[in-house]
């Protein structure tokens, strides 16, 4: 991922370029820390001296430090204390709001994170004037700036739909959909990647046709809905969704997710998904 520039959204947003990238500019970016692959919790349990069973893994949250470099414009009367006291407002951002972080190309936005300021370290008396910031963000990926929306064309196969998606980001990323049944489905609902762990998210039946199913699994906005055949509301299903089902995720480049029911099709935006990045 190319970027030149780096943005922190607060109560003012202030523009971090790259050593270089803008010489004339109030801030210049002398180092940044902690935008590569964050660090992995790794789950064991012992089973004997020798060794243990592996029990899965997480990634933990991003912490991004940044060593920012104040250039002040003496020429104006500008002061270094001037531009630490304006980087010193991301500290409290309006409405109790996370801190938000562009990598940015130009005025492209490449990427984002967000977060809260843990420490801000001026250098004060320093001939070389400088302030570092270290955000903790809320989650441990890089995210495109906005969903990716498609219809992907449906298929058939063993006598379930299926569809063909891909992820252009380099981590794992959930997805929403939304889908209108054209018939009774008696049973359960069953959507399935391939994988050979052959996960499944089950939403107890019956469906009538014409109802709306929607699913989301992008984390902090999971659920699944169901908006009956001539209804105008969407009605949780997360009750009828059962324990034993995941939250599929989309992994890097080409996925199938397969439907145990083959006539259905896309509703408003049908299939959206955000990509995520490891890291730049």
């Amino acid at each position: 991922m190319k970027f030149n520039k780096i943005r922190l959204l607060g109560v003012t947003n202030v523009d971090l370029p790259i050593v270089g990238a803008d010489p004339s500019g109030p801030y210049v970016l002398k180092s940044a820390d902690g935008l590569g692959p964050p660090n992995r919790a790794l789950f064991r349990s012992k089973t004997t001296q020798e060794g243990g069973v592996r029990q899965g893994s997480r990634a933990e949250d991003r912490q991004a430090t940044m060593l920012v470099g104040l250039q002040p414009d003496w020429d104006t009367g500008q002061t270094a204390e001037e531009l630490r006291t304006e980087l010193y407002g991301l500290l409290t951002p309006p409405f109790g709001l996370p801190v938000g972080m562009q990598l940015m190309l130009g005025n492209t936005v490449q990427a984002v994170a967000q977060g809260d300021i843990s420490a801000m370290e001026a250098a004060i008396f320093s001939s070389d004037p400088a302030v570092q910031i270290v955000l903790d963000c809320d989650y441990p990926y890089f995210l495109a700036p906005a969903l990716v929306y498609q219809f992907p064309a449906k298929g058939l196969v063993s006598g379930q739909s299926y569809i063909d998606v891909e992820n252009d980001g380099s981590a794992p990323a959930g997805f929403w959909m939304r889908l209108v049944l054209q018939q009774t489905v008696a049973g359960n609902l069953v959507i399935s990647d391939n994988s050979p762990t052959g996960q499944k998210m089950t939403i107890k039946g019956p469906w009538n046709a014409g109802d709306t199913l929607t699913i989301d699994t992008r984390a902090g906005q999971r659920g699944v809905w169901r908006k009956a055949s001539g209804s105008g509301v969407h009605v949780s299903k997360l009750n009828d969704f059962t324990a034993d089902s995941p939250w599929i995720q989309l992994h890097k480049g080409p996925n199938r997710l397969l439907l145990n029911r083959t006539a259905f099709d896309w509703e408003d935006q049908g299939f959206g998904h955000t990509p995520a990045y490891w890291g730049v």
